[in-house]
């Protein structure tokens, strides 16, 4: 994704939960150290950035076994954004 400065992203959590597990977490980077924002756990959230640079933008999504409740599977996804003048 590219985009002139600022430049607002729409994200949302799509992670599939396989057969078995439960939702336990999710947590997303926005990599804008500058930003007052720059983490979030909602599922569907913007973000805008408004320094010029790439940033990479990384969801983590944790799941249980919803048997047991003791292990759980880690999913991590990422997009880069690239924002210009």
């Amino acid at each position: 994704m590219q985009g002139d400065s600022p430049l607002e992203v729409s994200c949302a959590d799509t992670t599939v939960i396989p057969e078995g597990r439960v939702f336990k977490s999710r947590s997303w980077d926005f990599g804008d150290l500058t930003s007052d924002d720059n983490t979030s756990e909602e599922e569907k959230l913007s973000h805008k950035y408004t320094s010029v640079g790439t940033f990479d933008i990384t969801l983590t999504t944790v799941m249980t076994d919803a048997a047991s409740e003791k292990e759980d599977l880690i999913v991590t996804s990422s997009l880069t954004v690239t924002v210009t003048r």
